[in-house]
């Protein structure tokens, strides 16, 4: 069953989804700061809009314009800032799922980002930061920044909460993904790249199934013709596109093996509720 459920979401093909925002909560003060992004204009236009999520999973927001507002430069000063301001509007709460991938990329998330290089002139400047806490201290991590100036962190975790950020806080002016003047993100990947093997030993392969048992270890699961054809279609035609979190589960997921007609192991992909489970954690895909 758990293998048919994992071939029926691929087969509707797997989107990524926006983390979900409850209107329903009730605000009730924020806790630490986790991510926020923060865009400022004082050229011509005198604005500043912010975004931010505490480690409760509640979404504030805030914007206007900078002589009243004030934003700080520093990210230090930026988070005081954000962690005393109680005109902050209260956007909604995250689902729990959401909020536990968030803190997992944030707790794995790597500051491997490229040089900085000027973007624009006057279009302003959006810094988006992860940030996490050893002892209560914090530790900030640049994710990306745009418009006047660019910078890139490549980490897949940091590129996924770039993501986040950016489909959370539309009222954040960014220029994300445009030419020269903000980050690309992470380039999608077919699964035949990923797994270095070509189409045509795919289409040759024989494929074997097993279901994981945290006590039971891998249990041999027997593919209907329709179920082959399908895991055979994701590996020939599967993108990665992007990272979904940094867990790993030690049981509920579905093993397949391809095999070539001579018996050598082309390639084994780990499934969890559609997703593509590796060794630094899970990828969205989707079937082009």
């Amino acid at each position: 069953m758990k293998t048919l459920y994992a071939i029926l979401m691929l087969l509707l093909i797997l989107l990524p989804l926006t983390p979900a925002v409850s209107q329903a909560q009730s605000k009730a003060g924020k806790g630490d700061i986790i991510l926020y992004t923060g865009y400022r204009q004082m050229g011509w236009g005198d604005s500043v809009q912010i975004g931010c999520i505490d480690n409760q999973g509640q979404v504030f927001t805030l914007e206007g314009h900078d002589a009243s507002l004030k934003w700080p430069y520093k990210p230090e000063d930026q988070l005081k800032y954000l962690s005393s301001r109680e005109d902050m509007v209260f956007a909604g709460t995250l689902k729990q799922d959401d909020i536990t991938s968030i803190r997992s990329l944030i707790a794995s998330v790597a500051d491997q980002g490229t040089k900085s290089h000027p973007g624009a002139c006057d279009a302003g400047t959006e810094k988006t930061y992860a940030v996490r806490y050893d002892n209560g201290v914090p530790e900030f991590v640049l994710l990306g920044m745009s418009g006047d100036d660019v910078f890139e962190n490549t980490d897949p975790n940091a590129q996924t909460l770039y993501w986040v950020a950016r489909a959370l806080f539309a009222n954040v002016r960014s220029y994300y993904q445009s030419d020269s003047m903000g980050p690309q993100g992470f380039s999608p990947v077919p699964l035949l790249s990923f797994f270095n093997v070509s189409g045509d030993d795919i289409r040759q392969a024989s494929i074997h199934a097993y279901e994981s048992d945290c006590e039971a270890g891998l249990m041999d699961l027997t593919l209907s013709p329709a179920e082959e054809s399908s895991i055979r279609n994701l590996m020939l035609n599967g993108i990665i596109l992007r990272k979904s979190n940094a867990l790993s589960v030690t049981g509920g997921f579905t093993v397949y093996q391809f095999e070539s007609p001579d018996g050598r192991l082309l390639c084994t992909i780990d499934l969890y509720n559609g997703l593509l489970m590796t060794q630094d954690g899970m990828y969205m895909l989707e079937i082009r």
